[in-house]
């Protein structure tokens, strides 16, 4: 049976094969080419800090960046399309052609039927999102060193792909055997994978690992810019916004101002102790001034007297943290797909 499911996938995995080859033949050649050239410029100028740095990364990442993006949509794509392409059909052609009566008299089990496909498919699977994600991470390295935001491209690196890469495969397989109609189960696995995808990176992950606060004092340092709120109707308020300093790899999930009690600082606070911007805030608005309003050091003083700056972020020694749990995660909902999906089989009709 191994055998037969494999001649039925051959032709899918041989197209794969051959793209991946082209994926990483595209990505050792510029990768090379990448690290040279990062030897040479940027490396030696951060180590003396000198002031080039900055062309040679903007040309460094100018230099590189449609082979960049054309890694990252790739990277986002692949786990799906081995969902509806590999893992939706994988039973579902059978049932919709009727050929799974063949199959299931050939003195075989309904269980060993599904574990041969399922073998077979999901070693594919591996095979592929394994290679892609190490050539992809290994690609953007120096990008990501460059960066120090590890956790913007935390679904885009290491062990994430694979575990959603495994789990596109396995929900296609168990929408397969649900509808037992090809293009009912392929627009429903397309479809329910981007919804489970967005629920769990913004509702689910960020709520694993309890976040650290740290607390900064309000500075001329810390100022980051002035947001004006108001309309024609009412007296514009200036609203000053603060953050708490570079935090290198962090996962930052809120920064604004607070008092001791935890309150957030408000318009109305701003108004009282911000008064002497209100008329050069009130220039800018109608376009009649430009540059820094008067009067803004005085007021960053008076805010500074009750509030601090808190940052509330995950810290970078807990990347790995997140990715381990975000592969699990996806790990044990496909082992309950897969449960579920050998219960749909055994009682199919």
């Amino acid at each position: 049976m191994f055998k037969v499911a494999f001649r039925q996938m051959r032709s899918g995995v041989i197209v794969a094969t051959l793209l991946l080859g082209i994926l990483v033949v595209i990505a050792l050649v510029t990768g090379f080419r990448m690290d040279h050239f990062y030897d040479q410029n940027i490396k030696s100028c951060m180590q003396k800090r000198s002031l080039t740095c900055g062309g040679f990364r903007a040309h460094f990442e100018a230099y590189f960046s449609v082979i960049r993006h054309i890694f990252q949509f790739i990277s986002y794509v692949v786990p799906c399309v081995i969902g509806f392409i590999w893992g939706a059909p994988l039973f579902s052609t059978e049932f919709e052609k009727q050929t799974f009566k063949f199959s299931l008299t050939q003195s075989i089990k309904r269980t060993q039927w599904f574990i041969s496909k399922y073998v077979v498919g999901m070693t594919a699977t591996l095979a592929i999102s394994v290679i892609m994600t190490t050539v992809v991470t290994w690609w953007f390295a120096k990008l990501d060193f460059i960066h120090h935001d590890k956790y913007s491209m935390l679904d885009l690196r290491n062990l994430s792909p694979v575990g959603y890469s495994i789990f596109a495969f396995t929900l296609g397989v168990f929408l397969g055997l649900l509808f037992k109609k090809q293009l009912s189960a392929i627009f429903t696995t397309l479809f329910t994978f981007v919804i489970v995808r967005v629920v769990v990176a913004l509702f689910i992950l960020p709520n694993l690992i309890s976040p650290t606060t740290t607390t900064t004092a309000v500075s001329q340092s810390s100022f980051s810019g002035i947001t004006i709120q108001g309309n024609g109707n009412s007296q514009p308020t200036p609203v000053l916004t603060f953050y708490g300093g570079p935090i290198p790899n962090a996962w930052v999930y809120s920064s604004g101002l607070q008092n001791d009690s935890g309150d957030e600082a408000i318009g109305s606070f701003m108004r009282q102790n911000c008064s002497v911007l209100d008329r050069s805030i009130s220039r800018i608005s109608l376009g009649k001034g430009n540059g820094p309003p008067s009067g803004l050091n005085s007021c960053i003083r008076s805010i500074s007297k009750s509030y601090h700056v808190v940052v509330v972020y995950q810290p970078e020694n807990r990347y790995w943290d997140f990715q381990v749990l975000n592969f699990l995660l996806y790990l044990v909902v496909s082992a309950l797909l897969t449960v579920g999906a050998i219960f749909l089989l055994r009682r199919a009709e």
